[in-house]
């Protein structure tokens, strides 16, 4: 039997495109995340505690406001939210920050964030880097596409469908 170990405080609000949650820790956001993403009650290392709205954070309330607009208009500059990445690799933490450069309305294949990385051979690992992404807008995956410009693939929200949304409000049309 696993033992819990970490315990992170969330919120659940809703969006123009569904309900979506914010974990937090001392050190920063710990998950972001869309209906149908992986469930909080679903990883036994972690314990999340769920906040009253009145009880949240400045930061936090802050954030969530953002998220939304992002989602009705595309223009949110997540480049100051403090990520808790404590437990993710360093590789995958290199792939996030340099994803988190890429603004709304650009996009980056999967083999030129490789190359961003100073890994040209590892798209591969990228794809896996986004297909494990738990900070949802603050690290744009939806951002990441094939090489030949098709969506490639997207866990979060209605898949396909959800990454093809957020990158239309940012004013990017995809095949």
């Amino acid at each position: 039997m696993k033992t819990i170990n970490k315990i992170y405080e969330y919120i659940s609000f809703d969006t123009k495109i569904g309900r979506c949650f914010i974990a937090w820790s001392d050190l920063g956001i710990k998950r972001i995340e869309l209906p149908k993403s992986v469930e909080l009650s679903k990883n036994k290392e972690f314990q999340y505690i769920k906040k009253n709205e009145k009880n949240i954070p400045v930061t936090i309330k802050e954030l969530i406001d953002k998220i939304q607009e992002h989602i009705k208009e595309g223009r949110s500059d997540f480049s100051k939210v403090i990520l808790d990445m404590s437990d993710i690799s360093k590789y995958f933490q290199k792939v996030y920050n340099n994803l988190r450069k890429i603004k709304p309305g650009k996009t980056v294949s999967y083999k030129e964030l490789a190359l961003l990385c100073k890994s040209p051979d590892s798209a591969r690992a990228v794809g896996s880097a986004m297909s494990k992404n738990p900070f949802l807008f603050v690290v744009p995956c939806h951002r990441v596409l094939s090489s030949d410009g098709k969506p490639g693939g997207f866990s979060a929200g209605d898949g396909i469908n959800t990454k093809k949304y957020l990158l239309a409000i940012e004013g990017k049309k995809i095949k």
